[in-house]
């Protein structure tokens, strides 16, 4: 929705990279396991650096303030997600986690509140109104 609003292009590589991603997460995110992200992590690091990240953050740089904050959040706020999906997979993980959750306080970690499901909802009542307003326009017909 923010690049849909103009916050961003559409064809920006920093947006196209993201979502990207975004796309593969919901795609193999029931195949992430916390021994597989390490292997790729590591396997990724044998480079001396990794092109993608390289390549994402100096797109990123490219933005306005505004723009470049967001999308940053957008990518924190999808890291967070991949990291809650693997420790509630895996039992064990759960329970050497769990006594530690009440101590985070996972708003000091997104420095933002994320108001994606506000803007969904907003959305909604929008075209809820704007076809209540659409039925009121049009003549009623009596069979």
């Amino acid at each position: 929705m923010f690049a849909a609003n103009g916050g961003v292009s559409f064809y920006h590589p920093a947006y196209t990279m993201l979502r990207y991603r975004m796309n593969v997460v919901l795609r193999y995110a029931h195949e992430f396991t916390l021994f597989r992200v390490l292997a790729i992590t590591v396997f990724q690091r044998l480079p001396k650096e990794i092109p993608d990240r390289a390549k994402w953050e100096a797109a990123v740089e490219t933005l306005p303030s505004e723009a470049k904050e967001k999308l940053r959040e957008f990518n924190t706020i999808l890291a967070i997600a991949i990291l809650q999906l693997m420790i509630y997979r895996s039992f064990f993980l759960y329970l050497i986690v769990r006594p530690i959750m009440p101590f985070v306080r996972t708003r000091d970690v997104l420095q933002y509140n994320p108001t994606v499901v506000t803007r969904v909802e907003q959305l909604e009542s929008e075209a809820l109104e704007e076809e209540k307003a659409q039925r009121h326009d049009e003549p009623v017909t009596v069979v």
